[in-house]
């Protein structure tokens, strides 16, 4: 069986999501905030970015991830809420999917960690490659939760 992604590749021009972060900036939320956390704390507004992506026309929307890994998220004191942000990433972004009706493809938003790995920084890779790894596996039992079974 053929990847979604790729059979959407196959029939011409895929169009994604934007920048989350910007439209939340847009919408009220502070700099400074951890724009992840609000998969928590305001799913309400994430929900709506995630709709409004949808209804302009997205094949593919990114949850509300990007900055939800354990060292960003130590940045705010959320260290501890690497799952349960991220698991909230996955559900807002597939709900949206369902709510709109229409069939986009739901993919995982990974970045950076904002941290210098050794040598030239203090990092070890094998510690961001941790929280990566963790990042991850928090989405995938999300996505595998909800019934999806690709990205």
């Amino acid at each position: 069986m053929t990847h979604p992604l790729l059979s959407r590749l196959q029939q011409g021009v895929v169009l994604t999501d934007g920048a989350m972060g910007t439209v939340l900036y847009d919408a009220g939320t502070p700099l400074d905030d951890c724009f992840d956390a609000l998969n928590l704390t305001a799913p309400a507004t994430v929900a709506a970015v995630h709709r409004a992506y949808l209804e302009a026309g997205a094949d593919i929307i990114e949850t509300n991830t990007f900055g939800a890994n354990r060292y960003r998220l130590e940045g705010f004191g959320l260290g501890d809420k690497v799952r349960q942000i991220n698991r909230a990433g996955v559900r807002l972004a597939r709900e949206a999917r369902e709510v709109t009706g229409v069939d986009a493809l739901v993919a995982g938003s990974i970045g950076p960690t904002a941290r210098t790995l050794a040598p030239i920084g203090l990092t070890r890779p094998e510690d961001v490659q941790a929280a990566f790894r963790e990042q991850i596996e928090a989405m995938v039992d999300a996505f595998l939760d909800t019934g999806f079974t690709y990205f």
